[in-house]
């Protein structure tokens, strides 16, 4: 297997609910190794740490409060992304995929840097498969081809997945198929700012003001 480092490709988009399949989540395929869980770049594992009580919302306002009403905004707002502190069971249920939910993410720290799954996986295929080839072989892994990506003159594709664990399940089982090269969930990274375990974001910072004043 080649090692094609795509770390830095990201390619968010709200996807419509009916492409994010939650089957894609495949027995057998467990992403987790204690209270870790990993994912490939290429050829390399990266271990990462899930937060006990911390997750991504994504597009739509209001799906943070649905899991956990006291729901605390910690940092985003108007953006794409935001995070939010929530009880640490309904952070675990929607983990577990208790909770459906197209648009939540644990939130996972690697390097103190957060980082979420909003769907999709980027896949590297066979480059003597045509592109139909391609399209054919993600129809029957269950999946949709959102995005042909250019980078070089590889098969790279976004294709459609659940947010959250079955992203990064599915591009783990993925990563065994015949013809593929790499698999990597589609990844949220927090940029410019560095995680601090129990830390208030939001909060911190109008304390912050407060003693300016």
């Amino acid at each position: 297997m080649k090692n094609l480092n795509i770390k830095r490709i990201f390619r968010y988009s709200a996807a419509p609910a009916a492409l994010l399949f939650a089957a894609c989540v495949a027995s057998g395929s467990h992403a987790q190794s204690g209270s870790t869980y990993y994912y490939y770049d290429g050829d390399q594992r990266y271990e990462i740490e899930m937060t006990a009580d911390e997750v991504a919302e994504f597009s739509s306002p209001g799906s943070a409060q649905q899991l956990d009403r006291s729901a605390r905004l910690l940092k985003g707002g108007s953006g794409a992304v935001r995070i939010y502190r929530v009880d640490a069971s309904a952070q675990q249920r929607l983990a577990r995929g208790a909770v459906a939910s197209s648009q939540l993410s644990p939130v996972f720290i690697q390097g103190g840097m957060r980082m979420a799954l909003p769907g999709g996986v980027i896949v590297s295929l066979d480059p003597d498969w045509s592109d139909t080839q391609c399209r054919d072989w993600v129809i029957a892994q269950g999946s949709l081809v959102r995005e042909r990506l250019k980078i070089n003159s590889g098969n790279y594709y976004l294709i459609a997945s659940g947010a959250g664990l079955a992203s990064l399940e599915f591009a783990n089982r993925l990563r065994g198929e015949n013809g593929v090269l790499s698999a990597t969930p589609n990844w949220w990274r927090e940029v410019g700012h560095r995680y601090q375990p129990g830390s208030q974001d939001l909060e911190n910072l109008e304390n912050q003001k407060n003693k300016k004043q």
